[in-house]
């Protein structure tokens, strides 16, 4: 009896939080700049979670309790080189901190470039990013949160592209059909955490360079 009584307490303390995440496909129907080519979504669970060749983009959405939340939110780029995702150790582990300290989070499982099934590889990352911040901000009536303090954190090779959607982003296309897509993918703050920051010869990590844009790019996309 008393096994189960203590059963029972953790799974009240445990459910309320679990319910509260949920996966979210950034597009409902195939993404833009994607082509099938058969292709899945590779989990390894074998130590940290890695994701490898992200198919389908989306966002696990982790909400703080209402009571301590503070309205803030952040979209989580996990790092991983441009070639896998370290989804746990760089995404829901930090979001669960997040949600600790009342902040709503959001983990991006975004599309990596060494997936066929991308037109224009280096496109898809910076796309994907774009399009999970208008998600939030679009959401934010119904998530509790300020659409003024939505920012982004990225590890690493997600430091980068945290950094890229910080310097490349739009207000929003007003004539677009599709309502996410009239808002705004500028971030209000961003959280940079040993980030690949310059693909210049002397700082790049030269991985993260070649997986991104390949070995031959030209350089005006290197720059840019």
């Amino acid at each position: 009896m008393k096994k189960q009584l203590i059963c029972l307490l953790i799974t009240s303390i445990i459910a309320p939080v679990v319910a509260q995440n949920k996966i979210i496909p950034l597009w409902e129907a195939d993404p833009p700049n994607y082509r099938e080519t058969g292709e899945v979504t590779i989990w390894d669970t074998s130590d940290i979670v890695r994701v490898r060749n992200v198919q389908k983009p989306d966002i696990a959405v982790f909400l703080p309790f209402k009571k301590n939340a503070t309205g803030e939110a952040v979209v989580i780029c996990p790092g991983g080189g441009y070639g896998i995702l370290s989804y746990d150790w760089e995404g829901s582990d930090i979001a669960h901190w997040l949600n600790s300290q009342g902040i709503a989070a959001f983990v991006l499982k975004y599309r990596l470039p060494g997936s066929k099934s991308n037109i224009v590889p280096h496109k898809s990352p910076l796309m994907d990013a774009q399009r999970a911040m208008r998600m939030v901000r679009s959401n934010a009536t119904a998530w509790n949160i300020d659409p003024g303090k939505i920012g982004i954190i990225g590890f690493s090779a997600g430091g980068h592209l945290a950094a890229t959607l910080s310097t490349h982003y739009d207000g929003g296309d007003p004539s677009n059909p599709d309502p996410v897509e009239q808002v705004s993918c500028r971030p209000d703050f961003s959280i940079l955490v040993y980030p690949v920051i310059s693909f210049t010869e002397d700082f790049q990590h030269s991985g993260s360079r070649r997986n991104l844009v390949g070995e031959d790019a030209d350089e005006s996309l290197v720059k840019y």
